[in-house]
């Protein structure tokens, strides 16, 4: 009857039985899975690019129409930051989705309330002009 008992304190202090499951890799750090981990504020360019090169990404502008309307990256969807919201149903939550703005606050906020809306592969692209000529470089 022990063993039981050692499997269940086991379970209990990993979290199996009391549903905060945990996960560990290589660290030290031990972080719940339905968490939100911070991704770097740094913009990860490299692999950005690669999604959108790809075409398995979606650029989500979520300035103003009027800001869309003065210059945006080529085949990006714009929904601002105040509809994103009521449209949000438009997107898919497993399919990539780069987020930009005019200056990097917005993007931050929608990938936050994406993330928190059940969305797994959010990235914050920050400034649209600046994603916009590193999309340009080799073309």
């Amino acid at each position: 009857m022990k063993p039981f008992y050692f499997l269940i304190g086991i379970a209990m202090s990993t979290g199996y039985i009391t549903g905060r499951s945990v996960y560990t890799h290589n660290s030290t750090e031990t972080v719940p899975i339905d968490s939100v981990v911070p991704q770097p504020s740094v913009p990860q360019y490299t692999l950005i690019k690669h999604l959108i090169e790809d075409k398995s990404a979606i650029i989500l502008d979520v300035r103003t129409e009027q800001e869309y309307n003065k210059g945006h990256i080529r085949n990006s969807v714009n929904i601002p930051l105040d509809k994103l919201n009521d449209s949000v149903f438009f997107l898919q939550k497993e399919e990539p989705i780069v987020i930009v703005c005019r200056s990097g606050k917005r993007s931050k906020e929608a990938k936050t309330f994406l993330t928190h809306k059940g969305f797994i592969n959010v990235y914050d692209g920050g400034e649209w002009e600046n994603l916009n000529k590193l999309l340009l470089v080799d073309k």
